[in-house]
């Protein structure tokens, strides 16, 4: 509710409600997620231990303020040839639904793609300077999403065959199609956090990992009622179809003692009435053959 507060990514403690909010500080309410893994071993040193390269440039290590405030942004940077610049991992897919996700942001160049593999059935391509979506695989969906300082979360999903691949992030040398349309003069760069991996058919929250996996377990919203209800007082709901038009009797929805005469009616009236032991409050006249709903507090 601060105009003046810095929004950014924070690891939430366990067992607080997580409140997600949007880039411009609303709050969109309470985060409730399923169980996710995320299947990375290395997600924030991007290009560090664990992290392969492509082309014959080195990536930089935590060389930018990334979104969760710490210096652990990496840099990928080209050199002047014609190869893939960025880094890749080793991982066995099973046949399932993956989603691959990490955040971007421009540096002297804008488009970083996501691929599932190290080959030309890349996922997707992404815009870092207007967080639009350059191209999306056949067969793939992507979804690109602002955050403060330039950041963008971009993520691709896609069904994946059985066996052993390599998923990566780099430079793109496709932009808006898969014809390769650039040749790097060796001054590009942009930037990328928060690697993530993981199985189902869309991205959730940021799952941290150094040199192992790591699960976030599901959330499970609970309300201890005993804080805000009056156990002695409480209200009755009846529901109920009329069948006594002439009331040649007493009708008796919720008890039928004269102390606990909840709703009722007397004999030759319509009219329905609640007793709260020593007051009556008349509801009025019902018709036979209708259903009814009569509440009291």
């Amino acid at each position: 509710s601060d105009p003046s507060a810095t929004l950014k990514l924070i690891y939430h403690p366990n067992d607080v409600p997580r409140i997600e909010y949007n880039l411009d500080g609303s709050a969109k309410g309470l985060l409730v997620e399923g169980a996710r893994t995320n299947l990375l071993l290395s997600s924030q040193a991007i290009g560090g231990a664990g992290w392969l390269r492509t082309g014959s440039s080195y990536p930089t290590t935590n060389n930018i303020i990334a979104p969760d405030g710490t210096l652990t942004g990496t840099r990928l940077n080209t050199s002047a040839d014609t190869s893939s610049f960025g880094v890749y991992t080793n991982f066995t897919y099973s046949a399932e639904t993956y989603t691959l996700s990490v955040w971007g942001k421009a540096g002297t160049y804008n488009y970083l793609c996501l691929n599932f593999t190290n080959n030309s059935n890349f996922g997707a391509v992404f815009d870092l300077s207007d967080g639009t979506i350059g191209f999306t695989a056949t067969g793939a969906s992507a979804t690109i999403e602002p955050y403060p300082d330039g950041w963008y979360r971009c993520s691709v999903s896609q069904v994946m065959t059985a066996g052993p691949q390599y998923p990566e992030f780099y430079l793109s040398q496709y932009k808006t199609s898969n014809t390769r349309n650039y040749a790097a003069a060796g001054t590009e760069n942009l930037y990328v956090w928060g690697a993530q991996l993981e199985a189902g058919s869309f991205a959730t929250s940021y799952i941290k990992t150094e040199n192992v996996t790591a699960t976030r377990a599901l959330d499970t919203p609970q309300i201890n009622v005993s804080n805000f209800i009056n156990k002695s007082a409480g209200t009755f709901l009846a529901t109920f179809n009329y069948t006594d038009p002439t009331n040649v009797g007493p009708n008796y929805v919720l008890g039928g003692a004269s102390n606990v005469r909840v709703f009722y009616n007397n004999v030759g009236t319509s009219n329905w009435q609640s007793f709260d032991g020593s007051a009556v409050t008349t509801f009025g006249a019902v018709d036979s053959e209708e259903v009814y709903k009569l509440a009291v507090a």
